[in-house]
Order: structure tokens, then C-alpha cells, then sequence
């Protein structure tokens, strides 16, 4: 099945310089203050961890002036056909401060060749694997919508990756992209933040994951539970700022990897966000 493969991009360039979402603001109403050598220092805690796994790591080199290009989860969905051809969507990204980012990502998957798809701009808004997440075992994908991805989107990704979407509409601000509230983690099982979701949303779940799991307490919200990684299906890296999640999550079976992601919950983000899951090799 080949090895996995995962793209971070450097986090020299990362900083909270404008509020996209509810998690870049403070209690006092100001930006949050992000401590830069800090970042770098768990950005490369998480690389590591990747390659003690066994994963092999890309990375895209930062972009001055662009922040939160080190998100690499939102710029693209990459997949490979059945004859072993390497395809990517591009972004229609729902921030004006994060479209720049697009066409650096553009120019490696074309150096590395992938066909390139670009969205016709009637799909609407469209954020990547943040709101794209592979069924673990089906040849199914999980489509959020309601902030940063529009509902219309999902239906033309359907057409063009050739594999069912399932529409999942998010209802709560905290949880904007479809990776920080739900986790998949095996065939019936997810992690799941449910006061994300519609009704109809939550009855989808439910049916696709009856095993389903909430974080401990607030660790949903706070300790970006769900932005987990699964890897291999036997690890998960996880923020340990959910410690209480990441205990339930070892009783379950799991190894369990848990990361200091401080710097980055103060953007918005954490494991999972800060990497792209890319087409395994054939080898």
C-alpha cells in the first residue's frame, strides 16, 4: 500500500496578525501574542514525531506575510486514481488573507505531477482537507460546510474525485472546519465533537460511526481534541492539552503520541490542521 506521506510547511513566517476565527482573540479582546521560537520548537516536535512513525515528511518553505500558510490542511485536497495517477483540488479559500497562499501550493504539487483542478468560482468557498476527511474504511468522503467550505462544493467534489461525499453542516463557530470536531478513527468509530453539528448532520454520524466518542469535558473545545492524525491505524498524534481524551484514546488500543500545540491553538489550529495527508506511494 506504500508508506504514509504527510506536507508541513516551514513555520519561520507563522504569527496571529489578524482574527479569522474565535480562537486568534483573548479573553481581553486583543490578538493573541504567539512566542516564535516556541512555535518552531513544537513544529518540529511534530516533524519528528511523524518520522519516528515512519512517515515520510515534505516540507514547503514559509511565505513572509503569510501567517497561516503552515496550515498546510486547507490549501488543497490531493487523491490518487485508480490507475495510480496523482490528482489536487486547489482552494477557493473563504479568507481574503489566506488566498495568497494557494499558488505556492500550486507550484509544488505541478514541480511533483499531480493534475491540477481549479474550482470554477460557482462551487463557492472551498477549504481543503480542513473540511475533507477520507471514511477510514469505505471509498467514501466526509464533507463540512456552513463556514469555510459551501455545501455546493461538496457536491462537485463527488462528481470529480468519483467517490460519495457526505454533507455535514457546522452550526457553531468554535468548530469552523470539519478536522477540529470530528476524528475518524477506525470503520465504526470517531471522535466527535456533537454540539458542532446540525441534526440531520448528527443523525449522518451516528449511522457512519455508531461507536462514536466525545472528548473528555471541554477538551472538544480547548484542547483541540479532534484535530488529531491517526497514522498507520494503530498511533494517534494528538495536542496534550486533551490529556484526558488522550487516556480514553490508550484504553481504546490506540499508542498514543501527545504534543505540546500551545503556539498554534492560538491561530486556530493544531495537529491535524498543520499537515496535509498526501497519497501513499505505490511502492
Amino acid at each position: 500500500m506504500g508508506s504514509p506521506r504527510v506536507l508541513l510547511c516551514s513555520p519561520d513566517h507563522f504569527d496571529v496578525v489578524y482574527a479569522i476565527n474565535p480562537h486568534m482573540v483573548g479573553d481581553d479582546g486583543r490578538l493573541s501574542e504567539v512566542d516564535r521560537p516556541r512555535a518552531v520548537a513544537q513544529w518540529h516536535g511534530l516533524k519528528n514525531a511523524y518520522e519516528r512513525l515512519g512517515v515520510e515528511v515534505n516540507v514547503i518553505p514559509g511565505v513572509a506575510g503569510l501567517p497561516d500558510m503552515v496550515f498546510t490542511a486547507n490549501q488543497t485536497f490531493p487523491w490518487r486514481t485508480a490507475d495510480g495517477s496523482l490528482h489536487v483540488l486547489l482552494s477557493s479559500m473563504a479568507s481574503v488573507e489566506r488566498r495568497p497562499e494557494v499558488p505556492y501550493f500550486r507550484r509544488w504539487y505541478e514541480e511533483r505531477g499531480y493534475t491540477i483542478h481549479v474550482p470554477d468560482p460557482s462551487w463557492g468557498l472551498l477549504e481543503g482537507m480542513g473540511d475533507l476527511l477520507w471514511h477510514p474504511t469505505r471509498p467514501a468522503l466526509l464533507g463540512g460546510h456552513g463556514f469555510r467550505t459551501s455545501e455546493r462544493a461538496l457536491i462537485e467534489i463527488e462528481a470529480l474525485v468519483g467517490v460519495p461525499v457526505v454533507p455535514l453542516r457546522l452550526v457553531d463557530p468554535r468548530w469552523y472546519h470539519l478536522d477540529t470536531c470530528l476524528a475518524p478513527l477506525d470503520g465504526s468509530r470517531a471522535l466527535v465533537c456533537p454540539k458542532a453539528f446540525d441534526p440531520v448532520s448528527w443523525d449522518a454520524i451516528e449511522d457512519l460511526f455508531p461507536d462514536w466518542i466525545s472528548p473528555v469535558e471541554d477538551e472538544g473545545e480547548r484542547g483541540f481534541a479532534c484535530n488529531l492524525h491517526v497514522v498507520g491505524g494503530e498511533s494517534v498524534i494528538i495536542d496534550d492539552a486533551s490529556p484526558r481524551t488522550a487516556v480514553l484514546l490508550e484504553e481504546l488500543g490506540w499508542n498514543v503520541v501527545r504534543l505540546p500545540m500551545t503556539e498554534f491553538r492560538k491561530s486556530g489550529g493544531s495537529v491535524f490542521c498543520l499537515k496535509m495527508e498526501l497519497p501513499r506511494s505505490e511502492s
